[in-house]
């Protein structure tokens, strides 16, 4: 049912992020029946990301006033600002707390009834498969396979998906705003992204060839411990402990192998991204405080363009993990669908000759005898 690693690193990358792509998809159909629940979880995600960009703004509008007021009056006019500002944060954090539990209550159930679906689907198609499906895979290793993928895809459908959304809200939200109080800044800000981003591209192939591999060596170990336990009255006939004993740890010898190089490719490729995500943003600083001292942008749109890149920071810096675990669910998604496109049994008859005549059920017992 698992394809190997090296067929993997076989499939050309392009051809596969595509093939990908359309496979993970078609889970999504399933969150179609629930759309009455989806669709309005999907936009308070929005809706809550886009609320969450006044912070920023409002925060460097109060500092950007603060630098202002030298005078009693300026003094006067901050704190009706601090007053005003606080009162609007108040009703915003308000509001999107609301939002935020009905946001999380509908997509947990939209996601939880889609992933029930899926099992319900996933066991009628496996008792429908013929024997020879059986013959050659063992069941604790299809069992092992189906709890880890169902748990990832439940995992991306109830919370990997909303916060992509939300981060790319985020995102292209920050960066319209940042536009808007200085073009030129934000192109030096754009000019600094591809470092990101092909920082992020370097490590995500491997990482998601890796995870594949790593879910495929633990769903061997399950295999041991499930063989062991069915037969553990012959392990105890044959006194066969130590062998089945050693057999595990060797299986968990080689998933914690390649557990530990998953390890080292998602810290290198966060360690990479936050080195050039700060670098960038300490760039654009630097940049913006020449224009400062220059006189060609105000101290509170300059402030104003601080907190909102800190901001814009946090979402592509929380992107890799997302990325990250979207690739644990393609590859999780990539062998529920292989056994979705099995040949049942019901296929195999009809596509086989139909026979003249149907059995009538009788059975009849002749010169049989028993000694």
């Amino acid at each position: 049912m698992a394809r190997s690693n090296q067929e993997d690193e076989d499939v050309p990358k392009a051809k596969l992020t595509r093939e990908n792509l359309k496979k993970t998809l078609w889970i999504f159909s399933y969150l179609g029946r629930y759309k009455m629940m989806f669709i309005p979880g999907i936009i308070a995600v929005l809706i809550t990301a886009g609320m969450a960009m006044a912070f920023p703004i409002l925060m460097g509008e109060l500092i950007g006033e603060a630098m202002n007021s030298n005078s009693p009056e300026g003094r006067e006019a901050l704190l009706e600002t601090v007053n005003r500002v606080a009162v609007i944060l108040v009703i915003i954090l308000s509001v999107q707390a609301c939002i935020t539990f009905g946001r999380m209550h509908l997509l947990g159930r939209a996601g939880d009834l889609a992933v029930a679906d899926i099992r319900r689907d996933t066991y009628g198609k496996l008792v429908r498969l013929p024997m020879a499906f059986y013959n050659e895979r063992r069941v604790g290793e299809i069992s092992g396979h189906l709890a880890a993928d169902l748990s990832l895809i439940r995992d991306t459908l109830c919370t990997t998906t909303p916060q992509f959304l939300r981060q790319c809200v985020m995102l292209l939200g920050g960066l319209t705003f940042l536009f808007i109080l200085s073009p030129r800044l934000t192109f030096t800000m754009l000019l600094s992204l591809p470092v990101v981003l092909i920082a992020i591209s370097l490590f995500g192939f491997r990482i998601r060839g890796r995870s594949k591999e790593a879910q495929d060596l633990l769903a061997e170990t399950n295999v041991i411990v499930d063989e062991t336990l069915h037969g553990i009255a012959d392990v105890k006939a044959f006194a066969n402990e130590a062998y089945e004993t050693r057999r595990y740890e060797d299986g968990m010898k080689k998933y914690l192998k390649v557990a530990f190089e998953l390890i080292g490719g998602r810290a290198m490729m966060v360690a990479m991204v936050i080195f050039a995500l700060f670098g960038a943003i300490t760039f654009v600083v630097w940049s913006g405080a020449h224009l400062l001292v220059e006189g060609q942008i105000a101290r509170d749109s300059f402030t104003k363009f601080c907190f909102v890149t800190a901001f814009v920071g946090g979402a592509i810096a929380a992107l890799p993990e997302i990325v990250s675990n979207i690739q644990k669910a393609v590859g999780a998604t990539d062998r529920l669908r292989e056994l979705f496109e099995e040949t049942s049994e019901e296929d195999e008859e009809n596509s086989g000759p139909v026979p003249e005549s149907r059995a009538t059920g009788k059975v009849e017992f002749k010169d049989v005898k028993f000694a």
